[in-house]
């Protein structure tokens, strides 16, 4: 497995700290490819606004904790349709991690809110990729421009999956990673990407070490 630092006993690793003022109001910044015949609900606005304040104040990442049902899904979209056009601009691929069992959704959903040809995602999900090391599976990994792939897909093929660098990566139903140490939690984190996203409704299902260990990934 690849060794990251856990931080669960002792602080082995630590990013650089910012501080990111509160603005009294996000501002909404442009998404182009949403189709005409959706629109953000004003709590969605807010969401990828403040995605957007984030990214653009250097933080590293975030939690998505709106409810289910509240379109947090919509909100990621959005949010990586505007980075890709005005801060990626094509250059790294973006990768959602969800479980298996959302990842046709996801791709359905990609397809139903943005404009065709917005992103050609992939999906890597059993055997359609080389658990082994494995340049030329590093290479067209890092020529996609959207991954969407399952949790156990990441920890088995930790060796390829995690040598890209992202734009941003997903965590959906990020509870998955609440157990430090854990091979799927250490596969996670060891994911590379210049903005990290945790999304669930329930960031605390026991303790608070939960929250704890998504905010790690997140941060």
């Amino acid at each position: 497995v690849l060794i990251i630092e856990e931080n669960a006993e002792s602080l082995g690793y630590k990013e650089e700290d910012i501080d990111v003022d509160t603005p009294k109001e996000y501002i909404l910044h442009e998404i182009q490819n949403l189709r005409d015949e959706f629109s953000l609900k004003p709590h969605q606005n807010t969401g990828v606004a403040w995605l957007q304040y984030l990214m653009k104040t250097k933080s590293k990442g975030c939690i998505l904790a709106d409810d289910m049902g509240l379109g947090k899904t919509l909100q990621i979209l959005c949010f990586i349709d505007w980075h890709n056009k005005f801060i990626n601009k094509g250059a790294k691929p973006y990768i959602i991690v969800s479980p298996v069992s959302l990842l046709d959704n996801w791709n359905n959903e990609i397809r139903k809110f943005l404009k065709a040809g917005t992103f050609n995602p992939i999906i890597l999900h059993g055997n359609n990729i080389d658990p082994r090391p494995n340049n030329e599976t590093i290479q067209w990994l890092e020529k996609q421009d959207l991954i969407l792939t399952n949790y156990e897909t990441v920890r088995r093929c930790q060796f390829n999956i995690c040598a890209v660098n992202y734009a941003v990566v997903v965590l959906d139903e990020a509870q998955k990673v609440k157990t430090p140490g854990t091979y799927i939690t250490c596969a996670a984190k060891a994911l590379k990407a210049d903005f990290r996203i945790a999304m669930t409704g329930t960031p605390v299902e026991n303790t608070f070490l939960d929250l704890w260990c998504i905010m790690d990934f997140a941060i």
